[in-house]
């Protein structure tokens, strides 16, 4: 809905919780912030450090009836150094000296700050608009302005310093780029500032516009939700507070129950005590999304926690050889066997080895504690080799959930299978789920009772007072193999297009296989919608380990990677693909991502893709389901 004028100021994140940014604000951008939320005209929003499409500028200000500003702010220190303008070679940039003349290193972003603000002005003009199908540039009438605001110096001092690297068009239209220092930073000097603060447009911005252009700046759900402490019931308390006579633990539940949670926050807990520890699992991406759940714990008490070390098993096990010497060894076995057999059994063995038999103990790492999350992707050998890394007295905790046996290793879980694993007594449970949202299990349990036939499920329990709290979008798209790709960039347009009460194009995730993930990205980007993703076509060496280590859920993009990767993360904004369900690992990782939707009392989306007609009745159950033919759709509502 268009903001009237009498509505009260947006500025996201809120005031009150600015101080617990990831980048906190630095004194200028705290005063800059301060001085429009005081002084700017009723209408305007404020998004501090917005996720725009891949870039976070300092500050957007927004209003439907007259514009759009990007502004970025630098606070930088005039006393120890002397900023000028170089103009040697081929380039004109920033360049600093201290008082003695000795030339000083400038970090890149700072070395042409007309230069980046100018380029965030294009970003928003470039931004896809959904409901449109056009970009922004093309759809809004009112100026986009971009300014820098130097809050340790004056306006005179900063137009002269900064006038050679601004374009001439800048020069030509200062109100549209304005440069300010401090003294301009009072309500009568507002024009200064920001010249076309008070100019109403000839028509105001359509509400589909504006609602789309919010959706590219507000937060994301997941960076709100990072600065509230997490809440854990009795079970999860438990686990995160309370060790076993011998150390050793076993936690099992179903999706949503938090496992990962009690896991970081029992990580972060044992740190605190000053305990070196290691959070370990198979699946690469999950470790970033284990690290923001620690962290998230941490801040109750503001402490940042050195001490845990995240590591995916197979990498930790090539550090360990390589710091036994043996880096020369893994390379000659690795050449003699196959691959499934050289990861599963022989590094995990000669790991193992080095660390029960070293002369040499202080060169391989040791652990007080061992955490293992997602553990059904373990095997028992690997547990073994972990277990060896352990000091005297150390703790163990390996959480899982059977029912996503996506890799067929779970069985090594069973009762009889783990005997000598240390494990005293039985599992530990949780059983209620507190991310899927109520209106979800129904679909979850009779999937699992059609196509999990003979496996061992655990299906969550909701409370039923919790049905009507968390509104939640399912949709099931039935398409062929040849519209797969449209039918996903459809279902991702659909989503931005209607995204839920306070969240953000960036909370979109796509999950698919390599192939069609592929396809979907670069479908996506000729869209200008940038993407965070793990598909890798260049055929670069290590290159898609690469992507999955710098794949996180705060990133300021849409995300897009393979259901594997994303088994044991969360989203409140979804769409998957599903290209066969034949095998049963197939069956398994379609489950593991039906289970990957989180609950907000805002509401959720969760839209299905799926090109098998194998779940085509199944898909028929849901709340809406709809036929997708070569870009015409068929709607039928459940």
């Amino acid at each position: 809905m268009q903001q009237s004028a009498m509505s009260p100021r947006i500025i996201q994140p809120p005031l009150s919780e600015l101080d617990r940014l990831p980048t906190p604000l630095n004194d200028g951008e705290s005063l800059v912030v301060n001085f429009f939320h005081d002084h700017l005209p009723a209408g305007w929003d404020i998004y501090v450090q917005p996720f725009l499409n891949g870039y976070r500028p300092d500050l957007v200000l927004f209003n439907p009836e007259c514009g759009v500003a990007v502004f970025e702010v630098k606070h930088w220190d005039f006393d120890s150094r002397e900023y000028f303008i170089d103009r040697a070679g081929s380039s004109t940039q920033l360049a600093a000296r201290d008082h003695s003349g000795r030339r000083l290193q400038v970090d890149k972003r700072m070395r042409d700050p007309c230069a980046q603000v100018a380029n965030y002005r294009q970003q928003i003009l470039k931004l896809y608009c959904p409901r449109l199908r056009i970009t922004f540039h093309d759809a809004a009438i009112q100026p986009v302005t971009a300014g820098l605001i130097i809050t340790s110096a004056t306006t005179q001092r900063m137009r002269n310093l900064f006038d050679p690297l601004r374009a001439d068009a800048a020069r030509r239209q200062q109100e549209l780029f304005p440069i300010v220092g401090f003294n301009d930073l009072r309500p009568e000097r507002m024009a200064e500032v920001f010249p076309l603060h008070n100019q109403v447009a000839s028509q105001p911005m359509s509400n589909d516009l504006a609602e789309d252009l919010r959706g590219w700046l507000r937060e994301p759900a997941f960076s709100q939700e990072q600065r509230i402490p997490p809440a854990l019931d009795a079970t999860q308390r438990r686990v995160a507070t309370t060790r076993t006579n011998t150390g050793f633990r076993r936690v099992k539940g179903p999706a949503g129950s938090g496992k990962s949670v009690a896991l970081a926050a029992r990580a972060a807990e044992l740190a605190d005590a000053g305990q070196r520890v290691l959070v370990c699992s198979y699946n690469i991406t999950l470790l970033n999304y284990l690290r923001d759940l620690t962290r998230q714990y941490s801040r109750t008490s503001g402490k940042q926690r050195p001490e845990i070390e995240f590591a995916n098993f197979h990498s930790w096990c090539q550090r360990i050889c390589a710091a036994a010497g043996r880096t020369d060894d893994v390379n000659e076995l690795r050449g003699q066997r196959s691959s499934d057999e050289f990861y599963d059994e022989v590094m995990p063995s000669l790991t193992e080895s080095l660390l029960r038999s070293s002369d040499q103990p202080d060169k391989l790492a040791r652990y007080d504690a061992i955490l293992v999350d997602e553990g059904q992707d373990f095997r028992l050998n690997w547990w073994s080799a972990l277990r060896a890394a352990l000091t005297e007295g150390g703790e163990m905790l390996l959480v899982a959930d059977k029912t996503q046996n996506v890799f067929g290793t779970a069985k090594a879980w069973t009762e009889g299978e783990m005997s000598g694993s240390g494990f005293p007594g039985g599992w530990m449970a949780l059983e209620r789920s507190y991310r899927l949202p109520p209106k979800m299990i129904d679909h979850i349990a009779r999937y699992a009772e059609e196509f999990l036939v003979g496996e061992d499920v655990d299906i969550p329990v909701i409370e039923q007072s919790e049905f009507d709290l968390y509104p939640v979008s399912l949709n099931w798209i039935q398409a062929g193999p040849r519209q797969a790709v449209d039918a996903s960039v459809e279902a991702v347009l659909d989503q931005l297009r209607g995204l839920q009460l306070q969240t953000a194009a960036a909370d979109v995730i796509f999950l698919g296989g390599k192939q069609i993930g592929g396809e979907v990205v670069k479908a996506l980007e000729r869209l200008n919608i940038r993407v965070r993703h793990t598909f890798d076509d260049s055929g670069q060496h290590g290159r898609e380990r690469q992507l999955k280590r710098e794949f996180f859920q705060g990133a300021e993009r849409i995300k897009a990677t393979t259901l594997h990767s994303f088994k044991g993360w969360e989203a409140v904004q979804l769409v998957v693909h599903v290209r066969t369900v034949r095998s049963k690992e197939d069956r398994a990782v379609l489950y593991a991502a039906l289970t990957r939707l989180k609950r907000r009392p805002e509401g959720s989306a969760l839209s299905i893709v799926c090109s098998t007609p194998d779940l085509a009745e199944y898909g028929r159950t849901w709340p809406r389901f709809t036929e997708f033919h070569g870009g015409e759709k068929t709607a039928f509502d459940g």
